[in-house]
C-alpha cells in the first residue's frame, strides 16, 4: 500500500524504529490497521473526559471532540497528542505552536495572570485565555490548538514566530545524519 515505511518504537522513537514493508501485508490486515488507526486517532481526541477545571464533560461534549477530530481530518489537518495537549505532527507548525505557548505563557506570567487561576486547575494558560476572551466577548477556546491559533491570527509577532520556527526546525535537521547509524 504504501511500500516501506519505518515505524518510531516508543515516545519519539526512544527504543529506535522498525522498517515495514506494508505491501506485504494481505487486504484483510490492511484493513484492521487501517480501522484500528482511525478509531485510535478519534478516541485520543476524546480520552480527556474533564474540562479545564477538572470537571466531568457530558456525552455530547465527549462526542463533539471526536467529530472535531474527523472533521480536521477530512480537511487534511493531521494532528498528533501528546503530554495531554494537541500539536500539529508538522515538524515547522509543532516548533511554531512551541514558540507561541512559550511566548503566551512568557506574557502571562509576567502580568501575573495566573494569580487568579483556581488552584488544580489543568491548562493554566488556556483558562486565562478564555478568561481574558470571556472579558472581550469573545467565544471560549476548547484546546491549546485553538488558543495557538488564535493567537497567530490576531498578534503582529505572527509572521516573525513563522520564520523562528523554520529556521528552529531547519537548524536542528542540519545534525540529523551526523548520528543517522552510529552506536551513539
Amino acid at each position: 500500500m504504501y511500500g516501506q515505511i519505518s515505524i518510531p518504537l516508543g515516545r519519539g522513537g526512544k527504543y529506535g524504529s522498525l522498517p515495514v514493508n506494508t505491501d506485504a501485508f494481505n487486504e484483510t490486515v490492511q484493513r484492521h490497521i487501517y480501522d484500528y488507526g482511525l478509531r485510535q486517532i478519534l478516541n485520543d481526541a476524546m480520552a480527556d473526559k474533564k474540562d479545564e477545571n477538572g470537571g466531568a464533560l457530558a456525552t455530547d461534549s465527549i462526542v463533539a471532540k471526536a467529530e472535531k477530530r474527523l472533521t480536521a481530518l477530512l480537511a487534511g489537518d493531521l494532528r498528533v497528542r501528546r503530554e495531554g495537549t494537541a500539536e500539529p505532527a508538522d515538524p515547522n507548525e509543532a516548533e511554531l505552536h512551541r514558540l507561541v505557548k512559550a511566548k503566551i505563557h512568557l506574557t502571562y506570567t509576567a502580568k501575573k495572570f495566573y494569580a487568579d487561576v483556581p488552584k488544580g486547575t489543568k491548562n493554566r494558560m488556556l483558562f486565562v485565555a478564555n478568561m481574558r476572551r470571556a472579558a472581550m466577548g469573545l467565544p471560549e477556546l476548547m484546546d491549546d490548538l485553538e488558543m495557538v491559533d488564535a493567537f497567530l491570527q490576531t498578534s503582529p509577532l505572527a509572521d516573525d514566530l513563522r520564520k523562528k520556527a523554520a529556521r528552529n526546525v531547519k537548524e536542528a535537521g542540519a545534525g540529523e545524519d551526523v548520528l543517522a547509524g552510529g552506536a551513539i
